[in-house]
């Protein structure tokens, strides 16, 4: 079990909403969602905000070690990536994905990678793609991708350079059952599929055990 998920948790990083049974919009006609792992709004709460850029400082040190810039992709990655650069007293440039800005200097990344050993930051992933994206950004500007970092999302995937995560999407789910934010009809990944052939009266606890073993 993470500790970092637990932390994350305790903290309140889990929304679900207000109405049982009603869903948070989901992105480009994505269906909805049950709930949102809301690592945008942790920014404003100083406790998460702390807790997340010290465990990528910490991760990032323990990861990369010859890296010498930190990349943050547009949008979502630009303010943990941006902290984290100023935690680590490294430089840090912005990689737009939707192309070059069109207004003043319309650079697609902003801020020079050519000869730098670059990190990218994100907030999520689940595929790999948004990282993938930007790394090609990135090495078609003089600059070399160490790897990327995710504050949530999968590690294993079709990038082709490392990825480090500080927790996954199943990570979160096991501590929401296990703190009571949320109940199986809230997931939908391999913990839902578990959950849901449980006998009748099994608590969450009891669920996730049999889930271990």
């Amino acid at each position: 079990m993470s500790d970092f998920a637990k932390a994350l948790v305790e903290r309140g990083i889990i929304k679900v909403p207000g109405v049982p049974g009603d869903r948070f919009p989901g992105r480009n006609g994505a269906p909805g969602m049950a709930y949102v792992a809301d690592i945008r709004g942790a920014m404003a709460d100083p406790d998460q905000r702390e807790l997340i850029v010290e465990r990528l400082a910490k991760q990032f040190r323990r990861d990369f070690t010859s890296a010498d810039t930190v990349g943050c992709v547009a949008k979502a990655g630009i303010a943990w990536g941006s902290i984290l650069a100023w935690q680590l007293g490294l430089p840090a440039v912005t990689v737009h994905l939707d192309g070059p800005r069109k207004s003043g200097l319309q650079r697609q990344i902003e801020g020079s990678v050519a000869g730098r050993r670059v990190v990218l930051i994100d907030n999520l992933t689940r595929t790999h793609s948004s990282l993938i994206s930007a790394a090609l950004l990135v090495k078609a500007e003089g600059g070399t991708v160490e790897g990327a970092m995710a504050v949530i999302g999968l590690e294993t995937g079709p990038a082709g350079f490392r990825v480090s995560t500080l927790c996954s999407e199943e990570d979160l789910e096991r501590e929401g059952l296990l703190q009571g934010v949320l109940s199986p009809e809230h997931l939908h990944g391999p913990i839902a599929e578990a959950a849901a052939t449980q006998p009748a009266g099994r608590t969450k606890n009891q669920q996730l055990k049999t889930k271990e073993t």
